[in-house]
């Protein structure tokens, strides 16, 4: 991660602000990998704000080999950034992704404007593990494949759901 890095435990982070921060593989603002420890606790993000953030996974929030829930609350994702290299199969999340072997993601109350991912998935891009996004806001992202989600080989069988409740889409974009 650019800002902070989570390689084994759990947190929680509240009223912080990651802005304009990088990094060249996982999580522009908060990279969270190998983590496989005390698994039954959440990394819990309150009232946060990630800006202008990026990565070539998870422009804000990346995660690989993480068995701890992510649940994101009352936050705000704007202008943040996954750039990837050249579209392939493991590469996207403007503002946050899940690659392999992770538990999921849990989004409530959160707003995302203006993220946006050279591959897919202009705000969450996950290969495994489950997402529900429940009463969020997602306004103005893009992605070549995916404006807002998109689910690497989707399956219920593996946890990986997609759920959708009351969420708002506005204005995304995808390019193919």
């Amino acid at each position: 991660g650019g800002a902070v890095g989570v390689p084994s435990g759990h947190g929680s982070f509240t009223n912080c602000k990651f802005i304009e921060n990088s990094s060249n593989s996982f999580g522009g603002g908060v990279g969270i990998r190998n983590n496989t420890f005390v698994t039954d606790i959440p990394i819990t993000f309150e009232n946060c704000e990630f800006d202008g953030n990026k990565s070539n996974n998870g422009g804000a929030i990346g995660q690989i080999n993480n068995r701890h829930e992510l649940k994101v609350n009352n936050c705000v994702f704007k202008n943040n950034f996954a750039y990837g290299v050249e579209r392939t199969a493991n590469e996207g999340g403007g503002a946050i992704c899940m690659l392999e072997n992770c538990k999921g993601t849990v989004l409530t109350n959160n707003t995302f404007t203006k993220n946006s991912s050279t591959g897919y998935g202009g705000v969450v891009f996950y290969k495994s593990g489950g997402l529900k996004s429940e009463n969020n806001r997602y306004y103005n992202n893009s992605a070549y494949y995916g404006g807002v989600f998109y689910t690497q080989y989707p399956s219920a069988g593996a946890n990986k759901e997609l759920v959708s409740l009351n969420d708002v889409f506005y204005g995304n974009t995808a390019y193919s």
